[in-house]
């Protein structure tokens, strides 16, 4: 498909920037990135998608071009997606969750399911939460005026991606987010637990973990399929944090395949 066109809603009092591609008729695909990130994570993909698909990719309140919210919670981020779909009037929506992304996608799984047909996690954070060690933090913090620094910890992300001129434009997207937000993301992800909630949960799920990833564990995403009879899990090998971005390909390939089952 073409070059995604930018856009800007209002949800929930706030505009929220986002990208889409594709016609209206298209079926309806929302992306939904990870910290330290924005939509531009998914153009590589967006790009890639065939005619049939219709794609958004929002930035997050606190991120990119949308507007901040004083509360900086995973609840918060999924009450705005929920309206964001609303808003856009899309039903039978996929929803690809990246990272952070991916507790956000669950949060909605958990708020309407009746507005997904299908889910598909990368590397996501786990269902009880993801926990970020004490000595981590000041780290977090630095990040905020330290370009370099940041730059290598995205690298980090995407480990088998060379490191060129859309990295340098994803460390600028990383640059957008709410200064309050390099260190309350983490928190963020630790005060959240959909285990029960996820139980009974009917929605076809694709878990998708790089054996590279630094962060997430195939134990951890194996953990999908302890609570939730709908998920399979798909390990790659060859690849880290960020397949939407080290093999935009491949990820089309696989979105492709499990959502015209």
């Amino acid at each position: 498909m073409e070059q995604p066109k930018s856009r800007y809603v209002k949800v929930l009092d706030k505009k929220i920037h986002y990208l889409e591609v594709g016609k209206p008729s298209g079926i309806p695909v929302v992306f939904v990135h990870g910290n330290f990130a924005s939509g531009k994570w998914f153009e590589p993909a967006m790009e890639m998608l065939p005619e049939s698909y219709h794609a958004f990719a929002l930035d997050l309140p606190n991120f990119g071009r949308s507007d901040r919210t004083e509360e900086v919670s995973i609840d918060n981020y999924g009450k705005h997606v929920v309206d964001f779909i609303k808003q856009l009037e899309l039903e039978g929506v996929i929803l690809v969750g990246h990272s952070l992304g991916g507790a956000v996608v669950q949060n909605v799984m958990v708020r309407r399911p009746d507005l997904l047909s299908r889910v598909v996690l990368i590397d996501p954070a786990p269902p009880d939460g993801l926990k970020t060690p004490p000595e981590v933090y000041p780290f977090l913090d630095m990040y905020r005026n330290n370009r370099e620094l940041l730059k290598k910890a995205l690298i980090g992300t995407m480990p088998t991606r060379p490191v060129d001129e859309f990295t340098d434009l994803l460390v600028d997207e990383a640059l957008l987010m709410d200064p309050r937000c390099f260190t309350e993301n983490a928190r963020a992800l630790e005060k959240y637990d959909y285990t029960q909630q996820l139980k009974g949960c009917e929605i076809p799920v694709l878990v998708i973990v790089g054996r590279k990833d630094m962060l997430i564990t195939e134990e951890m995403a194996r953990g999908f399929e302890r609570i939730m009879h709908t998920v399979h899990v798909r390990v790659l090998e060859e690849y880290g944090h960020s397949i939407n971005v080290e093999n935009p390909g491949l990820f089309v390939d696989m979105l492709l395949e499990f959502t015209s089952k």
